[in-house]
């Protein structure tokens, strides 16, 4: 039989009940005696009951010591007895009466709905809920827009600080500010990291019609590229490669997502992508990967994906050191492809009860099968290391931040 999942108590119990129902236990015996009346303390018989039983024929039971002590003992598991029943299900009430987040936690997808980003979203909203108090209602909402700053900033300004909201964001978005990005008003800094589900190996793939066969075709033969709204990855990518490397990209921009830039694909407007991630390729276009229709072209990452060892880095078509640096930041800033936040001001033992439920869901089979199913890779980096490497983009020297700064806001 599986074993049930595990239950996160709400913060907003308080920790004196927990002190209240130790101290009821081990009182409840006395307690429950004197609120009854009874005394189930040990008497001695009085002389007629001694006589009575010596003479009986034959004993019942003991001696008249061994028949009191029996007598006060079960008095006692008794009222004990009592006792925990009562603290239990007073403990089950009050958790039923303060569910998480207040029974509904909204879920902010910083994507338009049928991308990787959504898709995550609506797996976590499948399976987090159960690891929470309660249960509550978890609700997936899409508000796509600039390049994921819509979200993030409804996330950081707008969203309720109790644990009733959580949001999915652009992974390049959360460092938006941080890099000069004017209509992104918040500080990456200070977001509360939950989880991240997957790193990130961005890919830029191509129509196997395309004239473009490999990366070293991106510096000599045009590929046409469809590219999203001002900020989101599949816009500055190409703009990026295009700028830093000196491939050979017409970029169409103006598509609301990648399912939108697939489509366009399919009929012919556009050869290529760029900035997706490889794991919403193949969630995706899984058939098209299996009939060939496209092809992985280069990989945006520091390293190659293990199912794409053939498939060379755009760090491996830098030869100049200090551009290397910059992309060496620019992708640092979204090595957690599918990160998980709450605003800031959200209450530590909320925070970490979000930690904990994300940490117990990303254990339970029925989310891994889940994830399976619909070809999601897991690959889990706990809120904590996620904080780290943040606070390590942030400190990066001042000259290459500028520099990566100046780059990002070309490509916007």
């Amino acid at each position: 039989m599986q074993a049930a999942p595990d239950r996160i108590r709400a913060p907003a119990v308080p920790q004196i009940e927990q002190l209240g129902a130790v101290v009821a236990v081990a009182g409840c015996g006395v307690a429950g005696r004197r609120l009854s009346g009874l005394d189930c303390r040990p008497k001695p018989f009085t002389r007629a009951q001694s006589e009575a039983w010596r003479f009986a024929d034959p004993k019942p039971y003991g001696s008249p010591g061994m028949m009191a002590a029996m007598t006060h003992r079960l008095c006692a598991v008794f009222w004990r007895a009592v006792g925990i029943c009562v603290i239990v299900l007073a403990v089950l009430d009050a958790t039923q009466a303060a569910p998480f987040g207040g029974g509904k936690v909204t879920i902010a997808i910083n994507s338009a709905s049928g991308g990787g980003y959504d898709a995550y979203a609506r797996l976590v909203a499948r399976h987090l809920g159960k690891f929470l108090a309660g249960n509550p209602i978890m609700i997936p909402t899409n508000m796509p827009g600039a390049g994921g700053l819509i979200a993030a900033n409804w996330l950081y300004n707008a969203a309720p600080k109790d644990g009733s909201a959580i949001g999915i964001l652009a992974s390049s978005a959360i460092f938006a500010s941080f890099l000069g990005v004017e209509q992104a008003h918040y500080d990456a800094g200070r977001f509360n990291y939950l989880m991240s589900l997957d790193d990130y190996h961005g890919v830029g793939v191509a129509l196997s019609t395309a004239p473009v066969k490999n990366a070293e075709d991106l510096l000599t033969k045009k590929l046409i590229v469809g590219a999203g709204g001002e900020g989101s990855d599949v816009t500055i990518w190409p703009n990026l490669i295009k700028s830093i490397i000196g491939a050979k990209l017409d970029i169409v921009r103006g598509y609301s997502g990648t399912p939108t830039i697939f489509l366009a694909m399919e009929r012919g407007e556009v050869q290529a992508m760029f900035g997706i991630g490889w794991a919403s390729v193949k969630t995706q276009k899984a058939d098209w990967l299996t009939t060939k229709k496209i092809r992985p072209i280069v990989q945006i990452s520091t390293e190659r994906a293990p199912d794409l060892p053939d498939v060379p880095t755009v760090l491996d078509l830098v030869k100049n050191p200090k551009d290397r640096a910059v992309l060496d930041l620019i992708i640092a800033r979204q090595i957690y492809f599918r990160p998980f936040l709450a605003p800031p001001g959200v209450p530590a033992d909320t925070v970490r009860a979000l930690r904990a439920a994300f940490a117990a869901m990303s254990r339970d089979p029925d989310f891994l099968r889940d994830a399976a199913r619909s070809r999601m890779d897991i690959n889990v980096t706990p809120g904590a290391e996620m904080e780290k490497v943040v606070d390590k983009v942030l400190a990066s020297p001042r000259s290459v931040v500028d520099r990566a700064t100046a780059e990002l806001n070309a490509a916007q």
